[in-house]
């Protein structure tokens, strides 16, 4: 639509993302690489981040919550960090078997602490840049298919392998599933 001084009204959206999954899987540094475009290790309790991208013909406005990896810990605060979220990333850490044993615990903790029905999930493995990883993709893709999850995608942080792309995949599925 063009506007009465000549430039052309822009369709934006707002979606809030939240990033969860066990303390040392990358988390942080996913956020930071995603936001800045470059590693670097960091560690935090919760933090957002803001980050503006196209999708068609659409400014999609981001907000990213990078919250603590401790699921038994404060679930009432962690209802709040979950509230009107748009999508959710687990991030599990290949090389350790516990982070990806908990990613059904951290689906049923969104699914159970937010206040949307059905909250897109994305899972993603990371830390592939790592020697031996213990967790095989056919336990990821049945994992991901008993979930629920929309899909999920192996990435490095340090390599910036996937980062971009996974994100770009999560707005497109949570704009057409939210119409």
């Amino acid at each position: 639509m063009n506007l009465a001084d000549g430039t052309e009204e822009v369709d934006e959206k707002f979606l809030k993302i939240i990033i969860i999954g066990d303390s040392l899987v990358g988390k942080s540094s996913f956020v930071e690489s995603f936001i800045n475009s470059k590693f670097r290790r960091t560690k935090t309790g919760v933090d957002f981040a803001f980050k503006i991208v196209k999708f068609q013909d659409q400014v999609v406005k981001l907000q990213l919550w990078d919250i603590n990896g401790q699921l038994e810990k404060c679930s009432s605060i962690r209802r709040l960090y979950y509230r009107d979220a748009s999508a959710c990333v687990i991030i599990f850490d290949v090389t350790q078997r516990k982070t990806f044993d908990s990613v059904v615990d951290w689906r049923k903790n969104v699914t159970m602490l937010s206040n949307v029905r059905s909250i897109p999930c994305l899972l993603l493995a990371n830390k592939i840049d790592l020697p031996s990883p213990i967790v095989n993709d056919e336990e990821i893709e049945e994992l991901c298919k008993q979930n629920n999850f929309i899909g999920w995608c192996k990435v490095s942080v340090p390599d910036r392998t996937n980062i971009d792309k996974t994100m770009q995949f999560l707005v497109e599925k949570t704009l057409i599933s939210n119409g």
